[in-house]
């Protein structure tokens, strides 16, 4: 689910008040970002993150783009440290993470 997704769903489901209160503080530049950290089993969800060690780094653009538009996926970071590459994903099942694992390895973008 996409940022503005997520925050229209929560506004409409929990925490309308909340969160318009927020967004007038940020506009008058009271504060200049928030992070909301959610607990996914409540609603159903799991949040899972898959860390890549690439053996070709041209790819990581390729896998960046293919994450992108995935509708599962809510980050991405290239990093420095043992992995190269990180991405978010929330998914109902770990039926639903083994697809979108498939799906990628399927477009060939990286052997796991």
């Amino acid at each position: 689910m996409k940022n503005g997704k997520l925050i229209t769903f929560l506004k409409n489901k929990f925490f309308k008040n909340e969160l318009n209160e927020l967004e007038k503080l940020k506009k008058e530049n009271i504060i200049n970002s928030y992070t909301i950290a959610l607990n996914y089993e409540k609603l159903n969800l799991q949040h899972f993150q898959l860390n890549f060690k690439l053996k070709n780094y041209q790819s990581t653009q390729k896998i960046i783009n293919f994450f992108k538009n995935h509708k599962n996926a809510t980050f991405a970071t290239i990093s420095i440290g043992k992995y190269d590459l990180s991405i978010e994903l929330i998914v109902k099942t770990n039926a639903e993470l083994k697809t979108i694992i498939k799906e990628q390895t399927d477009s060939q973008l990286v052997i796991i």
